[in-house]
């Protein structure tokens, strides 16, 4: 099901990149991060942040990287209220 919040699209990154700069760049995390301590497919990881940053072109769609505090304050994103979604009734 598609959830939008507010019109809008959220799309949560996780660890394709470390910062929403990566991330648009197409760029990877380091060789030492990437091959030593966390092995990783980068040509895949690659594809993906291509697609991400394409969805994140829409003016409907904002790709949110997990990791970057202050990509994710300057969004727009408002917090999450729990009291605020709609709970089909029982």
């Amino acid at each position: 099901m598609d959830q939008k919040i507010r019109d809008r699209i959220w799309l949560l990154t996780d660890d394709i990149s470390n910062t929403r700069q990566s991330l648009i760049g197409n760029k990877p995390k380091g060789v030492l991060y990437s091959y030593l301590m966390v092995p990783e497919d980068e040509e895949r990881l690659s594809r993906l942040r291509v697609l991400l940053t394409a969805f994140d072109t829409d003016p409907n769609i904002t790709a949110i990287v997990s990791h970057d505090a202050e990509a994710i304050a300057s969004s727009g994103m408002e917090l999450w209220n729990p009291d605020a979604v709609a709970r089909p009734n029982n």
